[in-house]
Protein backbone atom coordinates (compact mmCIF):
# COMPACT_ATOMS: atom_id res chain seq x y z
CA UNK A 1 0.00 0.00 0.00
CA UNK A 2 0.72 3.58 -0.87
CA UNK A 3 2.29 5.51 2.15
CA UNK A 4 0.93 9.09 2.71
CA UNK A 5 2.89 11.97 3.81
CA UNK A 6 2.27 15.87 4.59
CA UNK A 7 4.61 18.71 4.70
CA UNK A 8 3.41 22.05 6.37
CA UNK A 9 5.43 25.50 5.45
CA UNK A 10 4.36 28.90 6.48
CA UNK A 11 6.87 30.08 3.88
CA UNK A 12 8.73 29.85 0.24
CA UNK A 13 12.14 29.30 1.55
CA UNK A 14 10.29 25.94 3.61
CA UNK A 15 8.16 24.87 0.73
CA UNK A 16 11.51 24.91 -1.60
CA UNK A 17 13.49 22.03 0.74
CA UNK A 18 10.05 20.28 2.06
CA UNK A 19 9.49 20.02 -2.18
CA UNK A 20 13.18 18.81 -2.89
CA UNK A 21 12.70 16.00 -0.05
CA UNK A 22 9.54 15.46 -1.24
CA UNK A 23 10.60 14.09 -4.62
CA UNK A 24 12.72 11.70 -3.20
CA UNK A 25 10.55 10.33 -1.51
CA UNK A 26 7.93 10.13 -4.29
CA UNK A 27 11.14 8.05 -5.99
CA UNK A 28 10.78 5.44 -3.40
CA UNK A 29 7.16 5.21 -3.98
CA UNK A 30 5.47 7.83 -1.37
CA UNK A 31 2.64 9.92 -2.17
CA UNK A 32 3.68 13.63 -1.14
CA UNK A 33 1.13 16.56 -0.37
CA UNK A 34 1.80 20.06 1.00
CA UNK A 35 -0.13 22.18 3.50
CA UNK A 36 0.66 25.95 3.35
CA UNK A 37 0.17 29.72 5.07
CA UNK A 38 2.10 31.37 2.13
CA UNK A 39 0.94 32.10 -1.36
CA UNK A 40 4.05 32.30 -2.41
CA UNK A 41 4.92 28.45 -1.28
CA UNK A 42 1.57 27.38 -3.05
CA UNK A 43 2.75 29.06 -6.33
CA UNK A 44 6.07 27.34 -6.37
CA UNK A 45 4.48 24.14 -5.59
CA UNK A 46 1.70 24.20 -8.14
CA UNK A 47 4.39 24.83 -11.06
CA UNK A 48 5.98 21.98 -10.00
CA UNK A 49 2.59 19.84 -10.20
CA UNK A 50 2.47 19.23 -6.29
CA UNK A 51 -0.70 18.77 -4.86
CA UNK A 52 -1.10 21.42 -2.17
CA UNK A 53 -3.30 23.21 -0.32
CA UNK A 54 -2.95 27.03 0.52
CA UNK A 55 -4.59 27.58 4.58
CA UNK A 56 -6.08 30.93 3.86
CA UNK A 57 -7.96 29.98 0.89
CA UNK A 58 -9.33 26.74 2.66
CA UNK A 59 -10.82 28.81 5.74
CA UNK A 60 -12.55 31.22 3.97
CA UNK A 61 -15.20 28.30 3.51
CA UNK A 62 -16.10 27.79 7.39
CA UNK A 63 -18.44 30.14 8.68
CA UNK A 64 -19.08 30.61 12.42
CA UNK A 65 -22.35 30.25 13.40
CA UNK A 66 -22.23 30.14 16.98
CA UNK A 67 -21.00 32.17 19.84
CA UNK A 68 -17.04 31.68 19.91
CA UNK A 69 -16.82 30.32 23.22
CA UNK A 70 -19.29 27.06 22.22
CA UNK A 71 -16.81 25.88 19.71
CA UNK A 72 -14.01 27.02 21.94
CA UNK A 73 -15.63 24.94 24.28
CA UNK A 74 -15.96 21.70 22.10
CA UNK A 75 -12.72 21.68 21.05
CA UNK A 76 -11.43 21.52 24.33
CA UNK A 77 -13.77 18.31 25.40
CA UNK A 78 -13.28 17.33 21.80
CA UNK A 79 -9.68 17.09 21.74
CA UNK A 80 -8.75 17.16 25.65
CA UNK A 81 -6.48 20.63 24.76
CA UNK A 82 -6.40 23.79 26.14
CA UNK A 83 -6.99 26.53 23.69
CA UNK A 84 -5.71 29.73 25.73
CA UNK A 85 -2.61 27.27 25.29
CA UNK A 86 -2.51 27.08 21.86
CA UNK A 87 -3.27 30.15 21.53
CA UNK A 88 -0.32 31.39 23.73
CA UNK A 89 1.97 28.39 21.64
CA UNK A 90 1.10 31.12 18.54
CA UNK A 91 3.12 34.30 18.94
CA UNK A 92 1.70 36.05 16.01
CA UNK A 93 -1.53 35.02 17.13
CA UNK A 94 -1.40 35.93 20.41
CA UNK A 95 -0.34 39.54 19.15
CA UNK A 96 -3.61 40.41 17.28
CA UNK A 97 -7.32 40.59 18.72
CA UNK A 98 -7.99 37.87 20.71
CA UNK A 99 -11.78 37.11 19.22
CA UNK A 100 -9.83 37.16 15.37
CA UNK A 101 -7.02 35.19 17.04
CA UNK A 102 -10.01 32.31 18.48
CA UNK A 103 -11.53 33.04 15.17
CA UNK A 104 -8.57 31.52 13.09
CA UNK A 105 -8.06 29.41 15.91
CA UNK A 106 -11.43 27.27 15.22
CA UNK A 107 -11.21 27.34 11.65
CA UNK A 108 -7.70 26.10 11.56
CA UNK A 109 -9.35 23.06 13.50
CA UNK A 110 -11.80 22.82 11.04
CA UNK A 111 -9.62 22.61 7.69
CA UNK A 112 -7.11 20.42 9.80
CA UNK A 113 -10.08 17.75 10.54
CA UNK A 114 -10.82 17.80 6.61
CA UNK A 115 -7.18 17.95 5.64
CA UNK A 116 -6.65 14.53 7.55
CA UNK A 117 -9.48 13.25 5.50
CA UNK A 118 -8.89 14.37 2.48
CA UNK A 119 -5.47 13.10 1.89
CA UNK A 120 -5.78 10.06 4.00
CA UNK A 121 -2.20 10.70 5.38
CA UNK A 122 0.15 8.08 7.36
CA UNK A 123 2.38 10.95 8.53
CA UNK A 124 2.12 14.25 8.89
CA UNK A 125 5.69 16.44 9.33
CA UNK A 126 5.50 20.39 10.13
CA UNK A 127 6.72 22.66 13.31
CA UNK A 128 6.07 22.69 17.42
CA UNK A 129 4.49 25.87 17.84
CA UNK A 130 2.03 28.29 16.23
CA UNK A 131 -1.65 26.86 14.90
CA UNK A 132 -0.13 25.71 11.83
CA UNK A 133 2.04 23.04 13.99
CA UNK A 134 0.33 22.77 17.38
CA UNK A 135 -3.69 22.26 16.02
CA UNK A 136 -2.73 19.62 13.18
CA UNK A 137 -0.47 17.69 15.84
CA UNK A 138 -3.56 17.83 18.33
CA UNK A 139 -5.83 16.57 15.82
CA UNK A 140 -3.20 13.82 14.11
CA UNK A 141 -2.76 12.65 17.91
CA UNK A 142 -6.48 12.04 17.86
CA UNK A 143 -6.53 10.20 14.89
CA UNK A 144 -3.95 7.83 15.21
CA UNK A 145 -1.79 9.68 12.85
CA UNK A 146 1.68 10.11 13.32
CA UNK A 147 2.71 14.17 13.34
CA UNK A 148 6.55 14.26 13.31
CA UNK A 149 8.38 17.77 14.26
CA UNK A 150 11.86 17.76 12.42
CA UNK A 151 14.57 19.98 13.89
CA UNK A 152 18.27 19.96 13.69
CA UNK A 153 20.23 17.60 16.62
CA UNK A 154 21.89 18.81 19.05
CA UNK A 155 25.12 17.04 17.38
CA UNK A 156 26.38 18.88 13.95
CA UNK A 157 25.08 17.49 10.43
CA UNK A 158 22.12 15.56 12.12
CA UNK A 159 18.45 15.72 12.64
CA UNK A 160 15.88 14.48 14.69
CA UNK A 161 11.95 13.31 14.24
CA UNK A 162 10.33 12.84 17.08
CA UNK A 163 5.99 12.71 17.79
CA UNK A 164 6.73 14.01 21.48
CA UNK A 165 5.93 17.57 20.47
CA UNK A 166 5.22 19.15 24.02
CA UNK A 167 7.00 17.13 26.26
CA UNK A 168 10.33 18.21 24.70
CA UNK A 169 11.72 14.47 24.26
CA UNK A 170 12.35 12.30 21.29
CA UNK A 171 10.47 9.91 20.55
CA UNK A 172 13.44 7.88 18.75
CA UNK A 173 15.74 8.51 21.61
CA UNK A 174 12.53 6.95 24.60
CA UNK A 175 12.11 4.43 23.02
CA UNK A 176 16.33 3.48 22.35
CA UNK A 177 16.96 4.08 25.98
CA UNK A 178 13.81 2.33 27.60
CA UNK A 179 14.98 -0.79 26.12
CA UNK A 180 18.86 -0.35 26.00
CA UNK A 181 19.84 1.79 29.19
CA UNK A 182 21.34 -0.83 30.94
CA UNK A 183 23.02 -2.77 27.67
CA UNK A 184 26.67 -3.03 28.03
CA UNK A 185 28.71 -0.92 25.21
CA UNK A 186 31.04 -2.47 22.81
CA UNK A 187 34.18 -1.25 22.76
CA UNK A 188 33.19 0.71 19.16
CA UNK A 189 30.51 2.58 20.72
CA UNK A 190 32.75 4.04 23.77
CA UNK A 191 34.86 5.03 21.46
CA UNK A 192 32.26 6.94 19.20
CA UNK A 193 30.78 8.35 22.66
CA UNK A 194 34.32 9.47 23.70
CA UNK A 195 34.48 11.16 20.26
CA UNK A 196 31.43 12.99 20.34
CA UNK A 197 31.93 14.13 23.56
CA UNK A 198 35.35 15.81 22.09
CA UNK A 199 34.13 17.13 19.63
CA UNK A 200 31.55 19.23 21.59
CA UNK A 201 34.33 19.70 25.21
CA UNK A 202 37.56 19.07 23.67
CA UNK A 203 36.90 21.76 20.80
CA UNK A 204 34.24 23.83 22.40
CA UNK A 205 31.92 22.86 19.58
CA UNK A 206 29.16 25.50 20.32
CA UNK A 207 25.54 25.02 18.54
CA UNK A 208 26.11 25.48 15.20
CA UNK A 209 23.02 28.11 14.71
CA UNK A 210 24.54 31.62 16.16
CA UNK A 211 22.94 35.29 14.39
CA UNK A 212 25.73 36.84 16.10
CA UNK A 213 25.54 40.40 16.91
CA UNK A 214 21.82 42.32 15.73
CA UNK A 215 23.10 45.01 12.82
CA UNK A 216 20.97 46.48 10.19
CA UNK A 217 22.90 46.12 6.82
CA UNK A 218 22.26 47.48 3.27
CA UNK A 219 21.29 44.06 1.52
CA UNK A 220 18.56 43.42 4.89
CA UNK A 221 17.15 46.54 3.77
CA UNK A 222 16.71 45.28 0.36
CA UNK A 223 15.39 42.38 1.04
CA UNK A 224 12.62 43.99 3.73
CA UNK A 225 11.58 46.09 0.70
CA UNK A 226 11.72 42.95 -1.98
CA UNK A 227 9.52 40.84 0.78
CA UNK A 228 7.76 43.33 1.77
CA UNK A 229 6.48 43.79 -1.90
CA UNK A 230 5.44 40.15 -2.28
CA UNK A 231 3.75 40.56 0.75
CA UNK A 232 1.49 43.11 -0.95
CA UNK A 233 1.31 41.97 -4.19
CA UNK A 234 1.66 37.94 -3.62
CA UNK A 235 1.14 37.36 0.17
CA UNK A 236 -1.98 40.47 -0.12
CA UNK A 237 -1.23 40.03 4.11
CA UNK A 238 -2.66 37.18 4.43
CA UNK A 239 -0.12 34.89 6.18
CA UNK A 240 -0.18 35.71 9.62
CA UNK A 241 3.57 34.18 10.41
CA UNK A 242 4.69 37.03 7.35
CA UNK A 243 4.68 40.08 9.70
CA UNK A 244 7.44 41.34 7.76
CA UNK A 245 7.11 45.31 9.26
CA UNK A 246 7.09 43.37 13.02
CA UNK A 247 10.46 41.37 12.57
CA UNK A 248 11.99 44.13 10.93
CA UNK A 249 11.14 46.64 13.49
CA UNK A 250 12.17 43.52 16.36
CA UNK A 251 15.59 43.40 13.92
CA UNK A 252 16.00 47.44 14.68
CA UNK A 253 15.04 47.45 18.10
CA UNK A 254 17.86 44.92 18.18
CA UNK A 255 20.42 46.66 16.87
CA UNK A 256 19.76 49.68 18.78
CA UNK A 257 19.41 48.30 22.02
CA UNK A 258 22.77 46.32 21.76
CA UNK A 259 24.43 49.86 22.11
CA UNK A 260 22.82 50.33 25.90
CA UNK A 261 23.42 47.16 27.38
CA UNK A 262 27.24 46.84 27.76
CA UNK A 263 27.08 48.87 31.53
CA UNK A 264 24.07 45.60 32.63
CA UNK A 265 27.00 43.09 32.21
CA UNK A 266 29.39 41.84 34.82
CA UNK A 267 32.44 39.80 34.23
CA UNK A 268 32.64 36.51 36.34
CA UNK A 269 34.54 36.36 39.11
CA UNK A 270 36.83 33.58 39.30
CA UNK A 271 36.88 33.43 42.93
CA UNK A 272 33.30 32.91 43.25
CA UNK A 273 31.30 29.71 43.61
CA UNK A 274 28.00 30.03 41.21
CA UNK A 275 25.15 28.02 39.35
CA UNK A 276 25.39 28.56 36.20
CA UNK A 277 21.01 29.84 34.61
CA UNK A 278 21.26 30.19 30.52
CA UNK A 279 18.36 32.68 29.43
CA UNK A 280 15.82 31.37 26.98
CA UNK A 281 14.57 32.95 24.41
CA UNK A 282 10.89 34.20 25.34
CA UNK A 283 9.15 33.49 22.23
CA UNK A 284 10.59 30.54 21.40
CA UNK A 285 9.15 26.97 21.64
CA UNK A 286 11.28 25.57 24.14
CA UNK A 287 9.27 28.01 26.41
CA UNK A 288 5.81 28.94 24.92
CA UNK A 289 5.25 25.08 23.74
CA UNK A 290 7.26 23.67 26.27
CA UNK A 291 7.32 25.78 29.78
CA UNK A 292 4.64 28.48 29.42
CA UNK A 293 4.65 28.17 32.98
CA UNK A 294 8.16 29.75 33.11
CA UNK A 295 7.57 32.30 30.88
CA UNK A 296 8.29 34.91 33.24
CA UNK A 297 11.99 34.51 33.56
CA UNK A 298 12.47 37.00 35.72
CA UNK A 299 10.49 35.67 38.50
CA UNK A 300 12.15 32.58 38.09
CA UNK A 301 15.63 34.01 38.51
CA UNK A 302 14.41 35.71 41.08
CA UNK A 303 13.42 32.87 43.16
CA UNK A 304 16.54 30.88 41.91
CA UNK A 305 18.57 33.18 43.66
CA UNK A 306 16.84 32.69 46.50
CA UNK A 307 17.44 29.32 47.08
CA UNK A 308 21.04 29.39 46.48
CA UNK A 309 23.36 28.20 49.22
CA UNK A 310 24.89 30.93 51.11
CA UNK A 311 27.97 31.71 49.18
CA UNK A 312 26.76 31.04 45.97
CA UNK A 313 25.81 33.33 43.13
CA UNK A 314 23.53 32.88 39.66
CA UNK A 315 25.24 33.69 37.17
CA UNK A 316 23.07 34.50 34.63
CA UNK A 317 23.76 34.94 30.33
CA UNK A 318 21.90 36.24 27.73
CA UNK A 319 20.87 34.06 24.91
CA UNK A 320 23.47 33.95 21.42
CA UNK A 321 20.81 34.24 19.56
CA UNK A 322 18.84 36.69 21.34
CA UNK A 323 21.56 39.94 21.64
CA UNK A 324 18.93 42.62 22.38
CA UNK A 325 16.37 41.16 22.14
CA UNK A 326 14.94 41.08 25.81
CA UNK A 327 13.69 44.78 27.18
CA UNK A 328 16.32 46.76 28.87
CA UNK A 329 13.98 47.23 31.75
CA UNK A 330 14.05 43.09 31.79
CA UNK A 331 18.06 42.69 31.99
CA UNK A 332 18.30 45.78 34.87
CA UNK A 333 15.61 43.52 36.66
CA UNK A 334 17.40 40.86 36.32
CA UNK A 335 21.25 42.72 37.63
CA UNK A 336 19.55 44.16 40.18
CA UNK A 337 18.56 40.84 41.81
CA UNK A 338 20.58 40.17 44.87
CA UNK A 339 23.11 37.05 44.64
CA UNK A 340 22.94 37.48 40.60
CA UNK A 341 25.52 38.05 38.29
CA UNK A 342 24.37 39.28 34.71
CA UNK A 343 26.95 38.75 31.96
CA UNK A 344 27.60 39.22 28.52
CA UNK A 345 26.24 36.94 25.47
CA UNK A 346 29.66 36.60 24.66
CA UNK A 347 31.11 34.79 27.42
CA UNK A 348 31.78 31.14 26.32
CA UNK A 349 29.32 29.08 27.61
CA UNK A 350 31.51 26.11 27.99
CA UNK A 351 34.03 28.03 30.04
CA UNK A 352 31.33 29.06 32.31
CA UNK A 353 29.98 25.42 32.34
CA UNK A 354 33.09 24.13 33.90
CA UNK A 355 33.99 26.44 36.26
CA UNK A 356 30.85 26.18 37.52
CA UNK A 357 29.09 24.22 40.48
CA UNK A 358 26.27 23.52 38.32
CA UNK A 359 23.39 24.10 35.87
CA UNK A 360 20.08 25.27 36.50
CA UNK A 361 18.06 25.40 33.15
CA UNK A 362 14.67 25.10 31.93
CA UNK A 363 15.24 22.84 29.09
CA UNK A 364 18.10 24.34 27.52
CA UNK A 365 20.77 22.33 25.71
CA UNK A 366 23.57 23.73 27.92
CA UNK A 367 22.40 21.15 29.88
CA UNK A 368 23.51 18.32 27.38
CA UNK A 369 26.43 19.99 27.12
CA UNK A 370 26.58 20.22 31.14
CA UNK A 371 26.14 16.57 30.80
CA UNK A 372 29.45 16.26 29.03
CA UNK A 373 31.13 17.93 31.43
CA UNK A 374 29.98 15.38 33.95
CA UNK A 375 28.58 18.77 35.72
CA UNK A 376 24.80 18.66 38.13
CA UNK A 377 22.21 19.97 36.03
CA UNK A 378 18.96 20.54 37.39
CA UNK A 379 15.86 20.52 34.68
CA UNK A 380 12.79 23.28 35.75
CA UNK A 381 10.77 21.82 32.24
CA UNK A 382 10.91 18.80 30.03
CA UNK A 383 14.17 18.05 27.89
CA UNK A 384 15.45 15.37 25.47
CA UNK A 385 18.07 14.45 27.98
CA UNK A 386 16.23 14.53 31.53
CA UNK A 387 15.26 10.72 30.95
CA UNK A 388 18.92 10.18 31.73
CA UNK A 389 18.66 9.39 34.77
CA UNK A 390 21.76 11.69 35.08
CA UNK A 391 19.98 14.98 35.71
CA UNK A 392 17.98 16.39 38.76
CA UNK A 393 14.25 16.67 37.75
CA UNK A 394 13.31 19.97 39.23
CA UNK A 395 8.91 19.25 39.16
CA UNK A 396 8.06 20.67 42.77
CA UNK A 397 9.44 24.22 42.88
CA UNK A 398 9.36 24.10 46.81
CA UNK A 399 12.46 21.13 46.67
CA UNK A 400 14.58 23.66 44.35
CA UNK A 401 16.82 24.70 47.80
CA UNK A 402 16.96 20.65 48.56
CA UNK A 403 17.64 19.27 44.79
CA UNK A 404 20.02 22.26 44.45
CA UNK A 405 22.35 20.45 47.49
CA UNK A 406 21.57 17.03 46.86
CA UNK A 407 23.31 18.08 43.45
CA UNK A 408 26.40 19.37 45.12
CA UNK A 409 27.03 16.13 47.57
CA UNK A 410 25.46 13.31 45.98
CA UNK A 411 26.81 13.53 42.06
CA UNK A 412 24.62 11.64 39.57
CA UNK A 413 26.46 11.29 36.88
CA UNK A 414 29.31 8.15 35.99
CA UNK A 415 31.16 8.02 32.97
CA UNK A 416 29.76 4.44 31.82
CA UNK A 417 26.06 5.52 32.25
CA UNK A 418 27.26 9.10 30.54
CA UNK A 419 28.36 6.80 27.53
CA UNK A 420 25.56 5.29 27.60
CA UNK A 421 23.67 8.08 27.16
CA UNK A 422 25.27 9.58 24.70
CA UNK A 423 25.54 6.70 22.40
CA UNK A 424 21.89 6.63 23.21
CA UNK A 425 21.75 9.46 21.38
CA UNK A 426 24.27 8.83 18.50
CA UNK A 427 21.42 5.74 17.57
CA UNK A 428 18.81 8.15 17.55
CA UNK A 429 19.61 10.89 14.97
CA UNK A 430 19.25 10.45 11.63
CA UNK A 431 22.15 12.15 9.17
CA UNK A 432 21.74 15.42 7.31
CA UNK A 433 21.91 19.25 7.84
CA UNK A 434 18.21 20.28 8.08
CA UNK A 435 19.66 23.96 8.41
CA UNK A 436 18.05 25.68 5.57
CA UNK A 437 18.46 29.60 7.51
CA UNK A 438 20.72 32.47 6.29
CA UNK A 439 23.95 31.72 4.52
CA UNK A 440 23.72 27.94 5.55
CA UNK A 441 20.88 27.12 3.09
CA UNK A 442 22.90 26.78 0.02
CA UNK A 443 25.24 23.98 1.49
CA UNK A 444 22.21 22.14 3.06
CA UNK A 445 19.92 22.04 -0.39
CA UNK A 446 23.22 20.19 -2.13
CA UNK A 447 21.23 16.78 -4.01
CA UNK A 448 24.03 14.89 -1.18
CA UNK A 449 22.06 15.97 1.93
CA UNK A 450 18.26 16.28 0.47
CA UNK A 451 18.72 12.03 0.20
CA UNK A 452 19.77 11.83 3.37
CA UNK A 453 16.96 13.63 5.17
CA UNK A 454 14.80 11.58 2.85
CA UNK A 455 16.40 8.69 3.54
CA UNK A 456 15.35 9.30 7.28
CA UNK A 457 12.14 10.48 6.63
CA UNK A 458 11.70 7.26 4.62
CA UNK A 459 12.73 5.20 7.56
CA UNK A 460 10.81 6.77 10.36
CA UNK A 461 7.26 6.44 7.52
CA UNK A 462 8.07 2.71 7.55
CA UNK A 463 8.18 2.19 11.32
CA UNK A 464 5.33 0.10 12.77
Amino acid sequence: MTKKIVFISVAIQFARYQYAIGKKLEEKGVKVSYVTYSKEAEIFLKSKKAEVSYIPDEIKAYKLKKPLNLYLQDIEEKYKTNTELVLFEDYDHSQINRNEAFKSMIKNFFFWEDCIKKYKVDMVVGGIERFVGTIPNIICKKNKIRYYFWTRATIENNFILSQCIKEGHWSILNDYWRKNENRKLSLKEKKEAQKCIDTITAKKKNVYLVVGTPKVTFSQVLFFFKRFYLNIFVEKFRNPYARLTGIAWDKTKKAIRKYFLKSLYSKPNPAEKYFFYPLHLEEDAQIIVRAPQYADQVSLITYLAKCLPKGYKLYVKEHPNNIGGMLIKKLKAIKNINNVNLLSPYESSHDLIKKSKGIITINSNVGWEALLYKKPVITLGNCFYDISGLVWKARDLYRIPDLIKDSLNKPLINKEKQFRFVNAVLKSIYPGNLNFYYQYAKKAMVDENISLIADGVYRELNKN
